[in-house]
């Protein structure tokens, strides 16, 4: 997986239909059904008057159930729009021939169709043509309410399933159950552990769609709208791994029965498969412990680094094909389109690769800035964002028809992202954006002012350096007066709320709109919102970001609903684990929570063990050579932690390494938070490194037996440096 994939031109083996596809269905009214399509075939291999027959429409729920499409007409073209990406997926010289087709179905046929549903799926066929599964949706009623489930992140990839499945091969199907040091450690390195903590998000997918058939088929959702990074890197494979997910056609899968929309993400543009090693897996759930212990048992690899192969691999040339071109012909033709339900227009944006591959985007005035995005870019990147093109387009497409509701789609936000620490009041600080810029918000604006704002963002805590193009544009739609505007964005994979008053252009983090105050709420302000991922976790955030999605409910001419709903499905045993200083004493608190399934059930108690590993030098002149005391205060008191040394063979059999490190274990109750106090024996400012795992505790027979364990996938500094985990 290290060589950047080769491009194969096997999906032109045979003529297709390019539009209408699965991340861009045609939406056709039940009294109304005619449609466009475009067809491309290689030169020579398909006549026109083949194309004015034969089409029909087969439902996605009861494949029994078709519809034969009348072609109303077929007109030969030059190919896509001017401008268009796909003037550059096919690559250079390659003679094609593209035919406008425009379809008409019949009305009386949708009863039949629909079932009674408020929508039902087609995939569109012609004998002479490739298939475009789930390219027409028919819709039983007129938009007069609109539910849609935002999904950003999904990130899959074959790998996932193949570092589960070496995992779960690994070690003993059960450990010993006794209290010693290394058989605790057995078990938190055993199998049942890495299955208790590894989110893998080609499974997230497909519980997803699940979920999303059964709201359908109660009325409770219309629309599905990918936020970017439907995959994890551009391998041929994964998108194909996309697909038959999507489409029902891997094992165990059922085919999604709603209509999708799909904006690109950075990683869909990314050839280049970070290797498993370097990849975070804490957003998989897994601490790196666990990781680099998985990969010396299954591949006796060490973790590795980045190295010049890699860079190559990084910057080689796209060969004069679109950098999105399998993304183009398979998923979505239009990464920068516009589609209008009802009173409500989707305004969908790609804002491109890595930035670290978009130097010839970056003007003079923004190279300070992209120096520090570069600097932490390599293993969290930020994406380039909108073109001066694409922002010129944004604000005649808002500008444009009478939708009463505007939602922008884009996969990454503003700047950076939140740089949200345990000190701030994120519902109540203002990002203090300047009144100098105000003015630039109702008129145009050069690279100047869009410079500075860039910078206002990054001082307000905005992130970490983050690159985001043309912002101003972005603000500029969001101070439209008469409309309801809502920014939909991933990236990040933490949920959070921007407000944006219309009237004096403030920016401040903010609860999103809901019930009865989200109409009115719109009146006044703009929103913009990052969505939990669904295949990853933000082990950053505190708590910490679990998977899930954003769902939006649309009735008439106004936003009603805007939350976070967790991903199916749930019970999932889970960590929080926040930490806070105390000043002149060097004191850390942890305060650690333990959502487990079942932990206030009656029929079977459960208790949990939280072992915090501490990896740090002993002191000598320090009584034991712990140089740090733990106690955990609770309600019955504060009662000190009693350490153990872990020996040099565990450590080196378990942590890879001979670094001094001990053990302290609590016991107490489940499904409720505990706090814990680290103090210095001795005076040393120097840091240590705690790493937080539980053991999950079942009481069947009379006694504790272990029910599970999991990990918090960072670790957590204590004195000398930041109290973030890390």
């Amino acid at each position: 997986m290290m060589n950047p994939p080769q491009r194969s031109d096997g999906l032109l083996s045979r003529p297709r239909i390019l539009e209408p596809r699965l991340g861009r269905p045609a939406f056709v009214d039940a009294d109304a059904g005619s449609f466009p399509a475009l067809v491309v075939a290689p030169n020579g291999s398909l006549d026109g008057a083949a194309l004015r027959s034969g089409f029909r429409l087969t439902s996605v729920r009861d494949p029994a159930v078709s519809v034969i499409a009348d072609s109303a007409s077929v007109e030969p073209t030059s190919g896509p729009p001017e401008g268009s990406p796909l003037r550059r997926a096919f690559g250079p010289g390659r003679p094609l021939l593209f035919f406008e087709v425009r379809m008409t179905v019949r009305a009386g046929d949708a009863a039949e169709a629909l079932g009674g549903r408020r929508c039902a799926l087609f995939d569109l066929s012609h004998p002479a043509l490739e298939p475009s599964p789930h390219a027409v949706a028919w819709i039983g009623h007129r938009w007069e309410r609109l539910v849609l489930a935002f999904v950003p992140d999904i990130h899959l990839a074959e790998t996932w399933d193949f570092i589960e499945a070496d995992a779960l091969g690994l070690g003993a199907a059960s450990e010993a159950p006794g209290d010693g040091t290394r058989d605790r450690l057995a078990r938190l390195f055993s199998r049942q552990a890495f299955a208790a903590s590894f989110i893998n998000p080609n499974r997230r997918w497909r519980d997803f769609v699940r979920e999303a058939n059964r709201r359908a088929g109660r009325g409770e959702l219309d629309l599905v709208v990918a936020g970017g990074d439907l995959v994890d890197y551009q391998l041929p494979s994964n998108l194909g791994l996309f697909e038959d997910v999507t489409l029902g056609n891997a094992p165990g899968c059922e085919p999604l029965e709603v209509p999708l929309l799909t904006v690109p993400g950075n990683h869909d543009h990314r050839r280049f498969p970070y290797r498993p090693q370097i990849y975070p897996l804490s957003r998989c759930g897994l601490h790196d412990l666990q990781r680099d212990h998985f990969f010396r048992r299954a591949r006796g690899e060490r973790r590795a680094r980045l190295s010049i192969r890699d860079a190559r691999a990084v910057l080689a040339p796209d060969g004069g094909r679109h950098p999105l071109a399998e993304y183009l012909l398979r998923i979505d033709p239009r990464p920068d389109d516009t589609v209008t339900l009802g009173r409500t227009k989707f305004i969908l944006l790609d804002t491109g690769r890595d930035v670290f591959r978009s130097l010839g985007r970056v003007r003079p005035g923004r190279w300070g800035n992209f120096a520090r995005a570069v600097f932490h870019a390599w293993l969290h990147p930020a994406s380039a964002g909108l073109s001066d093109a694409q922002a010129g387009w944004l604000e005649r497409e808002s500008a444009a028809g009478a939708s009463a509701n505007l939602i922008l789609v884009f996969h990454a936000g503003l700047s950076a992202g939140p740089g949200i620490g345990p000190e701030a009041e994120p519902k109540t600080r203002d990002l203090g954006v300047s009144p100098s810029l105000r003015t630039s918000l109702a008129a145009g604006a050069g690279v100047k002012a869009r410079v500075r704002l860039e910078k206002a963002l990054s001082r307000a805590g905005f992130g970490r350096g983050g690159l985001f193009q043309n912002q101003l544009s972005l603000f500029r739609v969001a101070a439209t007066r008469g409309l309801n505007v809502l920014g939909l964005s991933g990236h990040f994979h933490r949920p959070f709320a921007l407000r944006f008053d219309k009237m004096s252009a403030g920016l401040r983090f903010a609860g999103p709109p809901d019930g009865e105050d989200a109409a009115a709420g719109f009146e006044d302000a703009s929103y913009f919102l990052g969505g939990a991922a669904l295949g990853h976790i933000d082990p950053h955030a505190d708590p910490g970001g679990q998977p899930g999605f954003t769902r939006v409910e649309i009735v008439g001419d106004r936003i009603t609903s805007v939350g976070t709903e967790a991903a199916p499905p749930a019970g999932r045993a889970a960590l929080r684990v926040r930490t806070r200083q105390s000043g002149k004493q060097a004191v850390t608190s942890v305060i650690i929570g333990v959502d487990a399934p079942g932990a206030r059930s009656a029929r079977v108690p459960q208790a949990a063990d939280i072992i915090l590993l501490v990896f740090t030098r002993p002191r000598k002149h320090v009584p034991g050579g712990f140089p740090l005391a733990v106690e955990e205060v609770g309600p019955e008191g504060t009662r000190p932690g009693i350490p153990c040394w872990i020996g040099l063979r565990d450590r080196k059999d378990f942590f890879g390494g001979s670094g001094p490190a001990y053990a302290v274990v609590f016991r107490g109750e489940a499904g409720r938070d505990r706090e814990f106090r680290f103090v210095p024996t001795d005076r040393s400012r120097r840091e240590a490194r705690v790493v937080i795992a539980v053991e999950i505790l079942d009481r069947r027979v009379g006694e504790w037996t272990p029910a599970g364990a999991i990990w918090h996938p960072l670790s957590v500094k204590i004195g000398g440096g930041s109290r973030r985990p890390r």
